[in-house]
């Protein structure tokens, strides 16, 4: 899951809300990503979910 930031920030997330890694992106190539149906956009229902999910999860570097 990729979630737009500010300034050409981006930041990928698993399904279970982790974050992954973050990028830059330019707007007009995100902008085209999401043209192309690589990029769609989630139902608000999902959002608020991924929302109350994101940082509720520690990564135990052990397992890393």
């Amino acid at each position: 899951m990729i979630v737009s930031g500010k300034n050409g920030r981006s930041h990928v997330y698993s399904d279970a809300g982790l974050h992954i890694t973050s990028l830059y992106l330019a707007r007009d190539e995100f902008e085209r990503r999401l043209r192309r149906d690589r990029y769609k956009p989630l139902e608000a229902d999902f959002v608020k979910l991924f929302v109350a999910t994101v940082g509720t999860h520690k990564l135990d570097r052990s397992e890393a």
